[in-house]
């Protein structure tokens, strides 16, 4: 659990996933390419076994947070 303080730090933004892929070497991590409208970011996310074809997420709208601290994944 967080406290309402700390919840007020999380900045959320709503982006639109331009490509969709999974990443080569691994059985469940999906990387992305999400457009904010002022930058695009690259975005790997441990959902690959729930999306057989990721491809059929462009173009969705999502929420990300994006001020989390960023972290090395599979080098």
């Amino acid at each position: 659990m967080i406290n309402i303080e700390d919840f007020k730090k999380v900045e959320i933004k709503i982006g639109e996933i331009k490509s969709a892929e999974k990443l080569a070497g691994t059985d469940k991590i999906l990387k992305f390419k999400i457009n904010f409208g002022s930058e695009e970011r690259q975005i790997l996310s441990g959902i690959a076994e729930f999306y057989t074809e990721p491809e059929l997420l462009v173009g969705k709208l999502v929420p990300v947070i994006i001020n989390l601290e960023p972290r090395v994944i599979k080098g």
